[in-house]
Formats: C-alpha cells, structure tokens, sequence
C-alpha cells in the first residue's frame, strides 16, 4: 500500500469531537481489540473494556514507529486514524515520498519532526574517517512545503542522517564530510551551491515571517566548513546570521564545532563557517543582540555540551556509564564567553553551573538526568573549569567517583587511546555508545 495515495475524502473524514457518529463510534471502540482493528467480534464487554487502549496511550507507542508505520495503522484502524495519529507529536522521516501533504492534514498536535533522508553519508575508502555528504534532490525542494503544514503547533525540526545502506546513523555529523551529490564526481561545486541555497531558503522563510521564531531547526552545516569553493566571506552564513531567530544564531555553531554535539546525540544549532568574531557582530547589530551575547544564558548552554560517550559495563548487568570531556577547543571558548561578557563566574548560582554541567551527559533522548553513579567528568576538564575558570562545581552531586568505574575500565582505556588527540578527526565507527 502507498501511504501517500490514501483517500482523503469521505473514507478518511473524523466526526466532530461531541457530534452522535462521534459517541457512537467511541461506544464501538470498547468492544475492538486491544490491536485496534475495529473488525474483531465482541466478545465480552466487560473483557473488552479492560484491554482497549485509550488513544493517547497509543499515541505513546506509535510516535516511536517509522513513518510508513504510522500511515499504515491509520489505514486499517478508523480509531487510530480519527483518535491516536492527531495526537502524535514527533514524526520521523525517512524518504521524501513520505512528505505528503494528504497525509500530513491527519496529524494535529505535531511538534517535532526528524527528517533523515536529506543528507546521506558515504565513507570514501575502508577503514578510512573521510566521508562524502550526499544531498538527497527531492528530499530538499519537498521540505519547506511540508514543515509549513505543521507551523502552527512546530517547535522543532532536526535533520538527521542515513548511511549506504540506508541505515539511520547515530552521531551523525555532516560537517565532518565533504558534500556531494548523486553520481557527480568531487570536485563538483553542485551539490556545494545546493546545500547553500537550501540554507538560503530557510533563511528566506525567516526572513518573511513564514516560520515563527519559536522554530528551531538543527542538524545542518554550511558545506563550506569542508569544501570551501571560492573566496572572501560566505553570504549564505551571513544572510543566516541576520534572518533566523536572534535566540537561534547565539547558539549557533563555528567551523565545525557542531561534531562534539552531533556525537553525543545532541542537537545543535546551524554550524556556520564564519569567524566567530563576524557572528557576534551581526548579532549585536541586531535589536536585542548586545544583551543577549552578554547574558549567562550563553555561558551555560556552553557549559551543557561537552562531549559524552555512553559505555556499557563489562559485568553486562545492563548498566551504562556516561563520561563527559570537554574538548580544549571548548573549554576555550568558555573561557572566551566569560572575557567577552566581561561575566563574574563567583556570581552565579552553583545550582545553574550544576545543571549546565549536568545536561552534557543528556544525550537528546531524554529530558531527565541520569543517576550521578552513571556519571563522570573528565578530571582535565574538572580542574579546567574550577582552577582556570573559577566555576564552583561540587564534583560529588553531579558524579561519581574513580572506584565506580572501574567495570568499565577496558572501554574506557580504549576510548580514551582512540580519543588522545583532541584535534584529530574522531573516528567514531567502532564505538559502542
């Protein structure tokens, strides 16, 4: 079945929430299967009622389901399609024939979606880091249009990435490759000028009000950070700079810094290859901006994205420990943001440093904290942060110490030889977080 040629007439139209078809069908509801498949015989009432499902449970359950999932169970379920699938609020996107508009009318409460198959990573050689971008056409031009369906309850859109196989890949960090597109043959400034004009019209949907301000949209680099073609300053970066929302551009990432957060599953902001100094300046050429780059705000979503690996325990009792080091490229820049906003670190609340610190180890899945005995902090970065810094960081409350780790230890080591190089590429395909 091609979801993308449902019928969205009358076989596909909801009743009003109140209205009789509407009672009449939740009544029904109770004697389906807990499936959902409003054909199965009624067996018992009372038996019935116990196992249905309300929808928003199923809408707990389905958000995690591939898109073509999702189409599905609304095409053999009215009850799903009608109740459960307006109530999703993440969707994942995996080939550009899923974005459809038809499609798209049956979801209500949309905040988040993921669209992975706009960019694809190709390694060039075997056992080799480097790694071609490949930039999917179709994917590209369908996107705009289809994200603006979703605008009046969208909060953010994430662009991930598949591999050869087309495989979702965790960590993925298009500004470590180098961008191509289909069978064209590197150099090619094609793909190149497209992924830049892709930019410009994100920049462009800002800067006419079509996107609202609150919509963050993370997981895109400006190619130049790899393959710079041409001289002189990228107006595609500076035009981004000056259209999306200002709250937007502070975090924006320089130069590729955005591969720490993309590694530790984090997203992050659009990673630009302007020199830092040129992006503070469009910023404070901005109302608002000379305040915003001065407030701690700054400073402390630096401090909540070190880099984070995710190891599991030689004991296999299911136990994950999670270690975070700041790169020196960061811990740079923290000690840059201070001088810069001329900040009194001995001011802030050692409760907000705690809670910076502590968001480093949130890998982008989970909103809560893990427990500190799943924690470490590098002790380099430690000492970094209170000695050269002056942070108040109370080592206890947010992790645990050497002896718990010790389970781990063989991961570690290996981690830690793979990683001695702070300025080497990371080569991430064998790690197992």
């Amino acid at each position: 079945m091609d979801p993308n040629n449902i019928d969205n007439g009358a076989q596909l139209t909801g009743d009003h929430v109140g209205s009789p078809s509407f009672e009449e069908r939740a009544s029904k509801r109770l004697k389906t299967s807990p499936a959902g498949n409003d054909g199965a015989p009624p067996d018992d009432d009372a038996h019935a009622k116990q196992l249905t499902l309300p929808p928003e449970v199923w809408a707990n359950v389905m958000q995690f389901l591939p898109f073509g999932d999702i189409v599905s169970c609304g095409a053999v379920s009215r009850s799903l399609l009608r109740e459960t699938m307006p109530l999703l609020t993440l969707l994942r996107i995996d080939t550009a024939s899923q974005m459809h508009l038809g499609v798209a009318s049956r979801f209500r409460d949309v905040t988040d979606i993921h669209i992975n198959s706009l960019l694809t990573e190709e390694l060039i050689d075997e056992g080799s880091d480097a790694r071609d971008i490949e930039v999917d056409i179709e994917t590209r031009i369908k996107v705009i249009p289809f994200i603006s369906r979703f605008l009046p309850t969208l909060c953010q859109v994430h662009f991930g990435g598949k591999n050869e196989d087309e495989e979702y890949v965790e960590g993925f960090a298009p500004a470590d490759g180098y961008f191509y597109e289909g069978d064209d043959v590197y150099p090619n400034d094609g793909p190149w000028a497209s992924m830049k004009a892709f930019i410009d019209m994100l920049s462009g949907a800002y800067a006419i009000q079509a996107f609202p301000s609150r919509l963050k949209i993370s997981g895109l680099t400006c190619p130049n950070n790899r393959n710079r073609f041409g001289g002189g300053s990228c107006t595609t970066c500076q035009r981004a700079c000056k259209s999306f929302p200002l709250e937007s551009v502070v975090a924006f990432e320089c130069n590729g810094s955005s591969i720490s957060n993309a590694r530790s599953g984090r997203p992050y902001g659009l990673d630009v290859c302007l020199p830092v100094a040129e992006v503070e300046r469009i910023i404070e050429s901005r109302p608002g901006g000379k305040e915003l780059l001065r407030s701690d705000a700054r400073l402390l979503r630096l401090l909540g994205s070190g880099r984070r690996w995710e190891l599991k325990s030689d004991d296999n009792n299911g136990r994950s420990l999670l270690i975070v080091k700041y790169t020196k490229a960061q811990l740079a820049e923290i000690k840059r943001v201070i001088q810069f906003a001329e900040l009194d670190v001995k001011s802030l609340s050692p409760q907000k440093v705690y809670e910076a610190v502590s968001k480093s180890f949130l890998g982008g899945r989970s909103s809560s904290l893990p427990q500190k005995n799943q924690c470490y902090l590098s002790d380099e970065s430690l000492l970094f942060l209170k000695d050269e810094v002056g942070f108040f960081i109370d080592m206890g409350a947010i992790c645990c110490s050497v002896p718990d780790i010790l389970p781990c230890l063989k991961s570690i080591v290996s981690v830690l030889v793979e990683y001695s190089d702070d300025e080497r590429p990371f080569f991430f395909e064998y790690e197992d977080i």
